[in-house]
């Protein structure tokens, strides 16, 4: 074989070599053996050939370790190799080694720095993979084209290119191409016939004679002993670097001269098969799709693990697996996901290292993150905060909880890496377990009837998740973003939102009370609640006529069961226009109310959004004057289809139409109505996308909101209207405490609404979620939510019913509801039995309403819960982290209900240590009574109680028993907050904070009383004291005083 006399074979290594980081340059500088490790002795040679130290008397190396953050001295003065014509020394880099940064320089002043570029080495460990030169194919090449059942293979590693294909036979001449842009035709090489598009480099292989090697390659390798045709060049030296796309060709010709190009055996296969290889039959391939780190987590093939190879894998999180994010699925479920975030991280390092933030300091153990280049100034205006937090400076780290900020498939991402067996809980209001741990919920507010375990969001959006550490000290961390926003708590947590670029709070504390309340310090906490919206409430969808409403009070006084609220739904609109009522069935609602008012029944109405299109309807006639709809993309006022038909929709993020829509609550409350359910305000529209308005309306803004889509408002719609009504109500009735009900909000939103869970099922799942959700939405920052007992959609049975009534009774909210069809869920609807059993339930919660009470003014002080999990009581015993089925109210007393389907077969729940002492409030033997929880009291409680009534009010507290639970000290302790359950002179100090406590001393327990607050009179009545002991129940009477000894029990 005659080998062209135009072509000079470059020399080839026989070693194979691990590619130069990209600002080393061939030629200049060597290192061997490369890639430095640590504690490994490296030669270090310099060539001074046409640079400026050329004919330098002596060279010094200056070099240093990660970006001269390390810089070693003297700097040692090289050698001359007269052989080689370069100067060397021998250096060793240190365990803390990353990156190896050298210059050069004469000791004179003159100093060659690469043009201002350095040179730089990267520092890897022993583990550092390299391409595997065997004669057989390298497991991490990427096939990138085949013909006839041959393949050719490439991938890159830091600079170095790998390609492969099958090795020639006997009597064939096998080439692979490579290029970084075909040129034209030129003579194809070794003297065949026909042309190839001009290449940069070549590998060629000739079996007959055994000869093989690279022509115009640089840094190059070739092992042709095996079945594999192998190569590697350095694509720094070669084209100054790693190109975006780079060309290979496979061609083969019989072994002879002027010997024609084989189709059969052309990889990718010819277009024409006209014996030349023309340029767009060589494959054209992303480089992006060929890197294969040093390391599997060295997505960006520079042989490191930093900063920048988080950014890959973050660009690939949870996005479509595409080539360039193949390499980022480490567990291979075809999916990039937090199981893959933790096997990257499990060698890559610091994760933060590298991704700069914002810090400002709000206060003690509160601090508010930015990304480092975030605009803060045109960041939207906070909707979650009560007002703007005062920045107290720039907070110092280091931080134990600190989010990295990302942008992956077109959304802004801030990850938070948690230590192991931290418990999460909070996102509000969601289906499932009371554990958050391994779930993915969506913050975007959705109209979810019949709702199941699968419905990734609910009516609600809280962006907030809890953690509690081992030690039970705990954290918690608030993504402030209105926009559609995914929470994936699969490993660690992570916040994915749309829109612009969010801040993320994390606020601290020992206790997840301490964390609770420092952010209620932020979002705002409740206002005390009317006292009559703690009474049990009957609802339903609807009692349609005013006869249907009297005859329910009448049955509810009647058959001696409690109840403070009648609910009425749509049906008592004229044709569902909202602010209206129907004159033929609600003729004089003025009266209706004032009768039910007599009987001791509060009245609660709904108001949904849409206003209907109809010219002289008052409402759509105020709004279109006003102009207080939303608009369509288009700049129309936007039209949805809901309960009247066609309908506009206010834009409450205007101030103006705020107070028009409060305006709106003048004549109707008028009536006597006492408080508003607004409902549907996701906003739920039955002919929009999604059940609701499209993301493209536009909400104009005002008082600080800026002009923006729905996709931006959406998640606040329903809270920006509860604010609405709530500043209405207020405005109208200044002397009374207004109660509002919403079924759609964000967090926040409890500053304006109490909410419910929705549309859920009359089922045994649903019942057991009952619990769960309303904890953590409470652990949310919203203390004043329950279910609707007995389960909304669905008959159920009367046994569910008993069971659902027995434990809803301790719920912050309490009522009842029911859809359209089916059994009706008033307490008797299931029989005389069923009936009975939910009478006990309700006197219970009757009994209990000072304690609740005192609880609700509690949460206005430090914004805790009413309804607790049971981990409060031991912060650090594992076993209570995810029992949710037992809870507590408040600290002092825990509620255990049997919630399975067959009574005999429940789980034994996980309860707190200590003597929690079971009490009977109203005669009821709850072990013996399914339908009837436990209720046990801490020891070194006392929790105050009241006697049963038909409604709060109806007869003053007196007698006020105390039930006393001695700890091992033979102590206790409870409190007692009264006021006139209506009204704000509680404001003023017309309230009463007493603490009861009882002391043990021989066999006689005193209890005595203390006002700590307030300038209500002391109250003239009857006080029973029972203690209840693990031998019994002990009980004496006294009477109440301000101060001083109420009662001695004798044991």
């Amino acid at each position: 074989m005659t080998r062209s006399p135009r072509l000079v074979p470059v020399p080839v290594f026989v070693a194979t070599v691990l590619a130069f980081a990209a600002s080393l340059l061939a030629n200049t500088v060597d290192i061997s053996p490369y890639p430095v490790t640590p504690d490994v002795p490296v030669t270090i040679q310099y060539n001074p050939a046409g640079r400026v130290l050329d004919g330098a008397p002596i060279v010094r190396l200056h070099y240093g370790f990660n970006d001269w953050s390390q810089v070693v001295s003297p700097d040692p003065v090289m050698t001359w190799n007269a052989g080689a014509s370069v100067w060397e020394t021998v250096i060793t880099a240190p365990q803390t080694a990353t990156k190896l940064d050298m210059v050069f320089n004469d000791g004179l002043g003159t100093w060659d720095n690469n043009g201002g570029s350095d040179w730089h080495a990267y520092v890897i460990g022993t583990d550092a993979e390299q391409w595997t030169m065997d004669g057989g194919l390298d497991a991490d090449a990427t096939l990138v084209a085949e013909n006839n059942g041959r393949q050719l293979y490439a991938g890159i590693r830091g600079t170095t290119l790998y390609v492969a294909a099958p090795s020639a036979t006997l009597g064939q001449d096998h080439f692979i191409f490579v290029s970084n842009g075909p040129g034209g035709q030129i003579a194809a090489p070794w003297d065949k016939l026909g042309t190839v598009a001009a290449w940069s480099a070549f590998i060629g292989n000739e079996v007959d004679s055994n000869w093989s090697g690279w022509f115009n390659a640089s840094g190059a390798t070739e092992v042709t002993s095996g079945p594999w045709l192998e190569g590697t060049i350095d694509l720094q030296a070669e084209f100054g670097g790693v190109p975006a796309t780079i060309y290979v060709a496979h061609a083969a010709y019989p072994t002879s001269d002027f010997e024609s190009l084989s189709p059969s055996f052309q990889i990718p296969a010819s277009l024409d098969g006209d014996g030349n290889l023309e340029a767009n039959e060589y494959v054209a391939v992303a480089t992006s799709t060929l890197l294969v780190g040093c390391f599997p987590q060295d997505l960006d093939a520079d042989c490191d693990r930093d900063a920048d190879d988080f950014a890959i894998f973050a660009g690939c999180l949870n996005g479509p697996i595409t080539p360039s994010c193949t390499k980022a699925d480490f567990d291979e479920d075809s999916d990039v996901d937090l199981a893959d975030y933790a096997l990257w991280q499990q060698s890559a390092g610091d994760p933060l290292s590298g991704f700069e933030v914002i810090a400002q300091d709000l206060g003690p153990n509160v601090t508010r993150f930015y990304d480092d280049d975030a605009d803060i100034g045109s960041l939207p205006m906070s909707l979650s905060m009560e007002t703007t937090p005062t920045v107290l400076g720039t907070a110092e780290g280091p931080f134990a909880i600190r989010p990295v900020f990302f942008n992956s498939g077109g959304r802004h991402v801030a990850l938070i890496d948690i230590d192991d067996n931290v418990s999460l809980y909070g996102t509000g209001e969601i289906a499932g377990p009371l554990l958050r741990n391994g779930k993915t919920t969506e913050a975007w507010n959705t109209d979810a009837y019949a709702y199941g375990a699968g419905n990734p969001s609910l009516y609600q959006s809280h962006p907030w998740v809890l953690g509690v550490r081992e030690d039970g000290t705990a954290f918690g961390v608030l993504a402030d973003t209105t926009f559609r926003c995914q929470i994936d708590l699969s490993i660690e947590i992570l916040f994915a939102a749309e829109g612009p670029e969010f801040p993320i709070y994390v606020f601290e504390g020992d206790t997840p009370q301490e964390v609770i309340t420092r952010l209620t310090d932020f979002i705002g906490r409740i206002q005390m609640p009317p006292m009559w919206a703690l009474g049990y409430q009957q609802s339903k969808y609807s009692y349609a006529t005013e006869t249907q409403a009297r005859n329910l009070a009448n049955e509810f006084r009647n058959r001696d069961i409690p109840c403070d609220v009648i609910w009425f739904d749509i049906d008592y609109m004229d044709g569902f226009r909202i602010f209206t009522f129907n004159p033929f069935n609600f003729p004089n609602p003025t009266v209706l109310n004032n009768d039910l008012h007599a009987q001791g029944f509060h009245t609660v109405w709904m108001i949904d959004p849409g206003a209907k299109v109809e010219g002289g309807y008052h409402v759509y006639d105020q709004g279109f004057s006003g102009d207080h709809w939303v608009y369509d993309a288009n700049n129309n006022v936007y039209t949805g289809v809901v309960w009247p038909g066609p309908c506009h929709f206010p834009d409450f993020t205007r101030p103006e139409t705020r107070s028009w829509w409060a305006s709106l609550y003048v004549d109707f409350m008028a009536t006597g109505v006492d408080g508003v359910w607004n409902d549907l305000n996701e906003p739920g529209v039955f002919d929009g996308p999604g059940h609701s308005m499209p993301e493209s309306n536009w909400h104009r803004g005002g008082g600080g909101l800026t002009p923006g889509t729905h996709s931006q408002y959406h998640n606040v719609y329903g809270m920006l209207m509860s604010r609405a009504s709530h500043e209405g109500i207020t405005a109208i009735n200044p002397t009374k405490r207004p109660f509002v009900l919403s079924r759609a909000s964000f967090i926040g939103g409890h500053r304006y609404a109490a909410m419910w869970t929705g549309d859920n099922i009359a089922s045994w799942e649903h019942l057991n979620w009952t619990n769960a959700m309303v904890m953590n939405i409470g652990l949310s920052g919203q203390p004043f939510a329950g279910p609707d007992l007995g389960g909304f959609v669905g008959d159920g049975t009367g046994d569910m019913f008993a069971r659902w009534m027995g434990v809803g009774v301790f719920m912050p909210f309490c009522r009842a509801h029911q859809d359209n069809t089916g059994v009706d869920k008033e307490p008797w609807s299931f029989g005389p039995s069923i009936e009975a059993a939910n009478r006990t339930s309700i006197q219970r919660r009757y009994r209990l309403l000072p304690y609740l009470y005192t609880l609700f003014r509690e949460s206005t002080i430090n914004g805790l819960p009413v309804t607790r999990p049971v981990f409060f009581a031991d912060l650090t015993d594992p076993s209570l982290r995810a029992e949710d089925k037992a809870f507590l109210l408040g600290s002092d007393l825990m509620v255990v209900p049997n919630l399975s389907e067959n009574p005999f077969s429940a789980p034994t729940p996980s309860l707190p240590s200590g003597s929690w002492r079971t009490i009977s409030l109203v005669g009821e033997n709850s072990a013996a009574d399914v339908n009837q929880p436990d209720l046990r009291v801490r020891d070194g409680a006392i929790i105050p109680a009241g006697p049963v009534m038909e409604f709060t009010g109806e007869v003053a507290l007196d007698p006020l028993t105390l039930y006393v639970s001695l700890d091992g000290s033979g102590t206790a302790e409870g409190l007692l907050y009264e006021d006139a359950g209506e009204g704000y002179g509680y404001l003023s100090g017309d309230y009463r904070l007493a603490k009861y406590t009882a002391v043990q001393s021989g066999s006689t327990v005193t209890v005595s009383v203390e006002t700590l607050e307030g300038t209500m009179a002391t109250p003239v009545r009857q006080v029973n004291v029972e203690v209840v002991t693990d031998s019994g129940v002990f009980t004496a009477t006294g009477a109440e005083v301000a101060n001083g000894i109420i009662a001695n029990v004798s044991l």
